[in-house]
């Protein structure tokens, strides 16, 4: 436990010092409030589209996702991109600077090291999370449930950056997070990359954010199968049970 609380004061300092995960969120939502002071809506319902022939033919025909606000579609791109990244580049720092070796020499353990790292990330990603859902017009019931599902989605995040972070190819973590944080809102123009992503928790946060109001079970579901994935992939790598492996 003493080690456990070690490594989430260092972790909880080294996000003050150097607050990416904290950009990140903060990049996202000035983003957000641009795009959303710049959005038109172009549905039918507003009678933008002309001949009126041609609209319903598109609305008929074209492949959609529930419609989802733009403070929860880029609230998934932070919980995604956002949280993965700075996560793994706070396990990267600690590599860079020997810090890993020298827990490792004082008995810490992979597990401590995923437990402390992973309390202070979610004490962070909450905050901004909870940020999102007022953004975003969430109150009440719905935002316990945006609020609730985004914040699992956060923990799969946090611990695929931990995984990442300390495999021996954590080269390849950025480009995964940006499929996760990115790939939700290119779903939404192609059916294809909705159907491949689909079985991404990002994915499914994103659809039970459009479906509110309706069964989140099937989410829930899948974003559990992901965490599984992600947390028995930490098992395999950390096998040997050593925080800093040169084998």
């Amino acid at each position: 436990m003493k080690n456990i609380k070690a490594i989430f004061y260092k972790q909880f300092i080294s996000n003050l010092r150097a607050p990416v995960l904290l950009f990140y969120g903060g990049l996202f939502l000035v983003f957000m409030l641009i795009f959303s002071f710049l959005a038109t809506d172009h549905s039918c319902e507003t009678g933008a589209c002309v001949p009126e022939y041609i609209c319903q033919y598109c609305e008929e025909s074209r492949f959609s996702l529930p419609d989802i606000s733009m403070a929860g579609m880029y609230m998934v791109m932070f919980v995604g991109m956002g949280i993965v990244a700075s996560t793994s580049a706070l396990v990267g720092e600690d590599k860079t600077t020997k810090n890993l070796r020298f827990m490792s020499m004082a008995g810490v353990t992979p597990w401590q090291y995923l437990i402390g790292t992973f309390a202070a990330m979610m004490l962070f990603s909450t905050g901004v999370i909870l940020i999102y859902t007022i953004a975003g017009g969430y109150f009440g019931l719905d935002m316990l449930v945006v609020g609730g599902v985004a914040t699992l989605g956060a923990m799969v995040s946090v611990l695929f950056g931990v995984t990442m972070g300390l495999s021996k190819y954590p080269v390849v973590t950025m480009p995964l997070a940006m499929l996760l944080g990115m790939g939700p809102m290119l779903a939404d123009v192609n059916e294809n990359v909705a159907e491949i992503l689909s079985f991404t928790f990002t994915q499914q946060i994103r659809i039970a954010i459009g479906e509110l109001g309706e069964g989140i079970t099937g989410n829930l579901i899948v974003i559990g199968i992901n965490a599984a994935v992600v947390m028995a992939l930490f098992i395999f790598l950390n096998r040997k049970g050593k925080l800093v492996d040169d084998d």
